[in-house]
């Protein structure tokens, strides 16, 4: 699969995933080739650029941009990419990450489904929808039960419940996704997120016995007033847009299904320096 810009954070990384592309495409296929395509008089550049001891300047950057033929919105993206990948100074870094994110939120839009559908009827629904959007291959009943070491009968009543909704089909025993991506809608005091999260976050004491490489825990205590709450809630945002676009497949080869929950709620009343 051609590797898509969006999905990088490192200009290095993408180039040279598409030189292993290429490569694949076309085994004769090699560094002096595309320097001469690119038109480098300097056969090494292309090597140094890679390696990360050469910058990519303003006209090679155009150079690039020609010959991988991206779009206007790509394009965008891949010139900050390429500031971004190369600045030393941490605010000018911070900056330009904004802006990759917001090239990504634009183009990242996920199906919304609200609570009501039916979506969370059983706290694995949204983790048979994820393994169905992001197979290459159909899946079915048995094949599902297998990966999540559930009850053929539970997965086949999940799947009941996602049909009529609308949110996978089946045809010939195989499960076919609808959408690519989905996401929860929030809904104040409902009883089926509650149980949701309430089941997935006792799982995830239950996971502090996992091996330390395949889990992660973090707790952050912080003071802050609500405006700062309303930054950290789109950084959360971002984090999760970011995430999805980067890492989003399709292939189950080599994988774990992993589930990440964030929460940030106050422990106290508003606060004052006044005793």
């Amino acid at each position: 699969m051609k590797p898509i810009v969006y999905d990088y954070m490192d200009v290095r990384h993408y180039l040279n995933d598409f030189f292993k592309h290429k490569k694949l495409e076309d085994p004769k296929f090699s560094y002096g080739t595309w320097c001469l395509q690119l038109g480098f008089k300097n056969k090494t550049l292309l090597r140094l650029i890679l390696l990360g001891k050469r910058k990519i300047t303003e006209s090679t950057k155009i150079k690039f941009s020609n010959f991988l033929g991206l779009e206007q919105r790509a394009e965008e993206y891949f010139f900050v990419l390429i500031d971004y990948s190369q600045t030393k100074s941490a605010i000018q870094k911070n900056a330009l990450g904004q802006q990759l994110i917001h090239i990504q939120r634009s183009l990242f839009k996920p199906h919304e489904l609200r609570v009501e559908s039916g979506i969370l009827n059983d706290c694995y629904c949204p983790m048979v929808l994820t393994l169905v959007n992001s197979s290459r291959l159909p899946l079915n009943v048995q094949t599902l039960s297998d990966i999540l070491t559930l009850p053929y009968e539970r997965v086949e009543e999940i799947l009941n419940y996602l049909v009529a909704n609308g949110q996978i089909k089946i045809e010939d025993n195989r499960v076919l996704p609808v959408h690519s991506t989905f996401k929860v809608s929030d809904s104040f005091k409902n009883d089926a997120l509650r149980r949701y999260y309430s089941y997935w976050l006792q799982q995830s004491v239950e996971a502090i016995n996992l091996p330390s490489d395949i889990r992660r825990f973090r707790s952050l205590q912080i003071l802050i007033n609500e405006e700062e709450f309303q930054k950290i809630n789109e950084s959360f945002h971002g984090f999760v847009l970011e995430n999805l676009s980067r890492f989003e497949s399709n292939s189950l080869e080599e994988r774990r299904l992993y589930v990440v929950n964030s929460s940030i709620f106050p422990v106290t009343d508003v606060l004052s320096d006044e005793r």
